[in-house]
C-alpha cells in the first residue's frame, strides 16, 4: 500500500510539474487545468472531493495511463474523509457580486513536489 501511495505521489507530482502558464493551460482561483497533454506516454491524474453527508466527504483520485495515443488503463481510488463542518463562506450571487453564505467547508488540495 505504501508503494502505491508513493507511486501516486510521484505521478501526481510529475503531472503538476508538467503544467505551465502558457497557452496550453488555464488558471483561476479554484483550479488549474491543462488543455492538451502528450498522450504518447503519460499519466493523467485528477483529484476531487465531494460532500457525502454532514460528517463525511469523499475524495476521488483518478489516474489515466496513456501509451502511443491510446488510453490503456484507468485507476480510480475512492476514500472517505471527515467533513470539515459548516461555516460562513464567500460566494457570488447570480449577478456575480460577492456575498456570504452558510455552507459546508471544502478541502483545499495541495500537491508538494520535492
Amino acid at each position: 500500500m505504501k508503494n502505491y501511495l508513493f507511486f501516486a505521489l510521484i505521478v501526481t507530482s510529475l503531472f503538476t510539474v508538467s503544467c505551465s502558464d502558457d497557452e496550453t493551460t488555464t488558471a483561476n482561483s479554484d483550479k488549474m487545468e491543462t488543455k492538451d497533454i502528450s498522450r504518447d506516454g503519460a499519466i493523467e491524474t485528477e483529484l476531487s472531493t465531494d460532500h457525502f453527508d454532514a460528517k463525511r466527504d469523499v475524495i476521488t483520485t483518478t489516474h489515466k495511463v496513456w501509451k502511443n495515443g491510446v488510453l490503456v488503463n484507468t485507476i480510480v481510488h475512492i476514500d472517505t474523509l471527515p467533513a470539515l463542518g459548516t461555516g460562513t463562506l464567500q460566494a457570488a450571487d447570480a449577478k456575480g457580486e460577492a456575498t456570504t453564505a452558510n455552507g459546508q467547508k471544502d478541502y483545499e488540495l495541495y500537491i508538494t513536489v520535492k
